[in-house]
């Protein structure tokens, strides 16, 4: 792997690769503000043309009722006048009720002491904030504006839309009439933790005034030319999310009002813009990564690829085993193709002088191992030569001496051999006996096994019978087992006449004795019946026993058959071993006394030999002294040989590392 990273590609790759990830680096932080920037102007632009929208629709509703007049759900008939009247009344009052519930929220420790800020910078109690009013035109809103707000819900990031009144009073600059429904239930859904439910719950979020530095500036606004952005950390669903606060002015018949508020959220404007962050992300990844690629496969076609013709010729000369043929392919005309011009240029010379050292050296070789050879026999034959010729001179000292002494251990070997034949003919006649003896004891071993044979199957017939017996038995538990049954039935039998006899009173007393005495018999058939079970499982479990001690004694004798014909097998071989030995002991007394004619002639031509030998003698000492002469002659010739071979040797390994 290090060595990867060393090459010229790793190199290229590796500093090609840092750069271009710092580029695109670089780049994706620029776009990653650039994909921020988009977003929160496109939120931006979704608050402000939803408020304005908002506050036009309000604001045509409003004034084509104030052109036309209404006339409520409850009944209640309002004119333009009166509902115009109604919406500019900036009266408000507190709804006696909440007064109550603050103070009462206020006594809990969990509440006592939560505050607000106020526009001004006031801090009140938590209890005054959320306090409850009423207006002269909340009957009006409730039934013509909610639905119009409700309806701009639509968009997953908007949490709220509602209209906040101005007044010239500062405190009650905010009010908020109408809520969205989500904010403002009814019932059950709208009970709050304290028991309350409707306009005095704290789940149901119109009729407050929302005088905050948000709520205030929000219903203050009077800059159509554009919405009113305010950001502000609001607690969401146990956590706390980047809202803004989108503000637009309500202006009706001509006349400010207050001012529409859009809030959205900008958690899903962050979900969107993570998400555009990731795709992003991926395809600069994916981009990197092709990039990359392709660098690598050029680099590899175009340089790393030659490149490597000329590392393997490099290599091919530092190994152990150099290939001079070897050629770098030539392609093109450039700084590569030129390199490995002047390479093959390099091995071409470099084979031509290799090719006359080799021829050299296997010259060199041939004739040193040439010369190493002939000096090598020429001083083995003289040292063979030598060393014969002293030891026949020995040798044929000995064999005089020694002849006189082979004379008289031939007479005592003839005497000796004449003893052996005559122990042969005795060892014969021992072996006949022998042979007659073996015959008699497989003749036995025959017998042996017939009476074994016979024993087995015996065995066999009794094992059958006993067999035979234990299905029998098998058939008398059976009828006990009927007998049982007819006992059991008969003294039911006898209990229903018993039953039927104690039924028919004074009449039926003879016939109850008669039952009773039935009924002791079934319970004796029963009771014996039963014994003949228990006898007959007896004796099926001793037949069984029987029956595998007749198999195990078969077994055995099966076995004794085996080993019977095993030692008749031994006494045939040892019947043909007598036989071939008793053979070999006539053959032996037969060649013994040919021995013994033949040693009186042994003896005679060892005299002669001995006379022989004496000359032999003096002149094998003469010899031996002009082949000594002849060893050392050849021992120097041979030193100078090996001297000469262990040159050419080394000068054979070292051009032997290039292939020509």
């Amino acid at each position: 792997m290090l060595n990867r990273f060393a090459s010229l590609t790793g190199k290229f790759m590796t500093y090609t690769g840092v750069i271009l990830l710092v580029l695109m680096g670089v780049i994706y932080a620029y776009e990653w503000q650039v994909i921020n920037r988009d977003a929160e102007a496109q939120l931006l632009e979704k608050g402000n043309s939803m408020a304005v929208s908002l506050s036009r629709t309000l604001q045509s509703i409003t004034e084509d009722d104030i052109r036309k007049g209404l006339v409520l759900n409850n009944g209640t008939r309002l004119p333009g006048e009166e509902l115009k009247r109604r919406l500019f009344d900036q009266t408000l009052k507190v709804v006696p009720e909440s007064e109550q519930e603050a103070r009462k929220r206020s006594q809990e420790a969990a509440n006592a002491d939560g505050k607000q800020t106020l526009y001004d910078g006031r801090v009140v109690p938590l209890a005054q904030y959320e306090l409850k009013y009423t207006s002269a035109f909340d009957e009006y809103t409730d039934e013509r504006w909610q639905s119009v707000i409700d309806g701009f819900l639509t968009d997953e990031n908007v949490l709220f839309a509602v209209a906040a009144m101005n007044s010239d009073n500062p405190d009650y600059a905010g009010y908020i009439p109408t809520h969205n429904s989500a904010y403002s239930p009814q019932g059950e859904a709208s009970r709050d933790q304290w028991g309350q439910e409707g306009l005095l719950s704290q789940k149901y979020r119109a009729n407050r005034v929302f005088n905050d530095e948000t709520g205030y500036r929000s219903a203050t606004v009077k800059d159509t030319s554009k919405a009113l952005l305010q950001k502000y950390p609001r607690p969401l669903e146990g956590k706390v999310v980047e809202t803004w606060n989108v503000s637009y002015p309500l202006t009706i018949d001509g006349k400010h009002w207050g001012g529409v508020r859009i809030a959205l959220s900008k958690e899903g404007s962050d979900a969107l813009v993570a998400k555009q962050r990731l795709l992003m992300g991926l395809a600069f990844a994916l981009q990197y990564v092709v990039v990359l690629a392709l660098l690598f496969v050029l680099s590899r076609l175009i340089v790393a690829r030659r490149l490597q013709f000329v590392l393997r010729a490099a290599a091919n000369l530092n190994s152990h085993e150099a290939d001079l043929t070897y050629r770098i392919p030539v392609k093109g005309k450039d700084e590569m193709a030129q390199l490995g011009a002047e390479v093959n240029h390099f091995l071409a010379h470099l084979q031509d002088m290799i090719g006359t050292v080799r021829g050299m050296s296997h010259q060199v070789g041939t004739i040193s191992g040439s010369l190493t050879q002939s000096a090598a026999q020429s001083s083995a034959m003289a040292s063979d030569m030598t060393r014969t010729v002293r030891e026949m001179a020995a040798g044929a000292e000995n064999q005089a001496t020694g002849a006189e002494d082979s004379a008289k251990a031939m007479e005592e070997m003839a005497a000796g051999i004449l003893r052996i034949a005559e122990a042969s003919a005795q060892v014969n006649v021992g072996t006949q006996q022998l042979v007659q003896q073996a015959e008699l004891g497989g003749a036995s071993s025959e017998q042996a096994m017939r009476q074994m044979n016979v024993m087995s199957e015996s065995a066999f017939q009794v094992g059958e019978a006993i067999r035979h017996l234990d299905e029998g038995m098998q058939t008398v538990g059976e009828m006990a087992d009927v007998i049982s049954g007819i006992a059991s039935q008969t003294g039911l039998l006898a209990l229903n006449a018993a039953i039927e006899a104690a039924r028919a009173g004074e009449h039926g007393k003879g016939f109850a004795v008669v039952a009773s005495e039935v009924r002791k018999l079934a319970d004796q058939s029963v009771a014996s019946a039963g014994q003949i079970h228990d006898r007959v499982e007896g004796l099926q479990s001793s037949m069984r026993a029987a029956v595998q001690a007749m198999k195990q004694g078969r077994t055995e004798v099966e076995s004794g058959v085996n080993q019977v014909e095993q030692v008749k097998e031994a006494l045939d071989l040892m019947v043909g071993m007598v036989h071939r030995i008793s053979e070999q002991m006539e053959e032996i007394s037969s060649a013994a006394e040919q021995m013994t004619a033949g040693t009186e002639e042994v003896t005679a031509g060892i005299e002669e030999m001995a006379r022989i030998a004496g000359s032999a003698s003096d002149h094998a000492n003469q010899v031996a002294e002009a082949s000594g002469v002849q060893l050392r002659v050849s021992e120097e010739a041979k030193e100078q040989s090996d001297t000469l071979r262990e040159a050419g040797r080394k000068l054979q390994e070292a051009v032997d590392r290039f292939k020509v």
